[in-house]
């Protein structure tokens, strides 16, 4: 099943599908919809934290912008996004650069 945490209602309604998932034998799969690094980078760090780094993400939507709020690039690696990049890209954002979207 695939999960889109932000269509989902966030990472707990996420989290809640994740288990019935689990509990009904199904591998759940934790997708982006069309996020920037912040909302990829926090989607693979919850795959992680959910224990689902090892199944398919759909997380490739970077490509579609200009810029980024994140100052680091997110690293793939092999196909996979090494989340220990993702939880030091979080730490390090531009916020000015929200300043461009008014």
């Amino acid at each position: 099943m695939i999960i889109k945490p932000t269509v989902a209602g966030g990472f707990e309604a996420a989290s809640e599908k994740i288990e019935y998932c689990k509990s009904a034998g199904i591998l759940p799969v934790l997708s982006s919809s069309f996020e920037t690094g912040l909302g990829i980078a926090s989607i693979a760090l919850f795959a992680r934290m959910k224990k689902l780094s090892s199944a398919a993400a759909g997380l490739a939507t970077l490509e579609w912008f200009g810029s980024d709020i994140l100052n680091n690039k997110l690293t793939v690696k092999n196909g996979r996004l090494l989340t220990a990049d993702a939880a030091a890209a979080i730490s390090d954002m531009d916020f000015n650069k929200l300043k461009l979207i008014n």
